[in-house]
């Protein structure tokens, strides 16, 4: 990777790569109950919905994010704090979130 695109991935506030919806594969978080299931949607807006999904009902968390980097930055409006993950997208297509203290494992829905 040369410099420029460096630069140009250390200024951008987004990557088109991660609009849409995501589904959780796995993760290695310790304990990880994820009740039915986790999805999350990123917009080109840059608002972000990440979803626990529930067996009557889902839990869902409205953020906000930027690309910086290598790192999702997020914050809830309605409870502001900002958080930072680093992020890699896999060859095999998978979104990679690393957190201190876990990773998670994303792989994209099919836009309908």
């Amino acid at each position: 990777m040369g410099f420029i695109q460096i630069l140009a991935d250390t200024f951008r506030r987004s990557d088109s790569r991660l609009f849409g919806e995501w589904e959780l594969v796995r993760t290695d978080a310790v304990p990880a109950d994820v009740g039915e299931g986790v999805r999350m949607r990123f917009t080109p807006d840059g608002a972000l919905d990440f979803a626990f999904l529930g067996p009557e009902k889902d839990q869902i968390v409205r953020m906000v994010f930027k690309v910086r980097g290598r790192r999702i930055i997020t914050d809830q409006p309605s409870h502001p704090r900002i958080e930072e993950s680093e992020y890699s997208i896999e060859p095999n297509g998978l979104l990679s979130l690393y957190r201190s203290d876990a990773t998670w494992w994303f792989r994209k829905l099919e836009e309908t």
